[in-house]
């Protein structure tokens, strides 16, 4: 998002103070949606967490695609936000459930970024 933010600001005709709000609101709606997110898992099936979370990040997408005011940007990162907390919890469940136990360490060290391959010594 801080890429994008000197086109919004523009685009918008809104101050630095203002457009880093486009962060914070995401960052606060993860802090409070993710436990909420690991309770829901144990209270609703697997598939239905996962659809509104995926909905609701689809949901935001298209809202901010088509934001004609800043405030409804706004709104739209904290749609987008609630859909990626949900599916934080659920990464991690369906991590720990698919790797076997032996492998659970390595593969949750893992877990933030892509798989890397070792280098081959020559």
């Amino acid at each position: 998002m801080g890429v994008a933010l000197p086109d919004l600001m523009i685009e918008f005709s809104v101050p630095a103070t203002t457009a880093r709000w486009l962060t914070t609101a995401f960052l606060l709606t993860m802090a409070i949606v993710i436990p909420i997110g690991g309770r829901l898992r144990t209270r609703l099936p697997l598939r239905t967490v996962f659809v509104v979370a995926m909905g609701s990040f689809s949901w935001g997408t298209l809202l901010a695609g088509f934001a004609p005011v800043f405030g409804v940007l706004v709104l739209a990162r904290v749609v987008q936000a609630v859909g990626t907390a949900l599916t934080m919890p659920l990464l991690l469940t369906t991590l720990l459930n698919v790797a076997p136990a032996e492998r659970r360490g390595r593969m949750m060290g893992r877990w933030p970024g892509p798989p890397t391959r070792p280098c081959s010594s020559r």
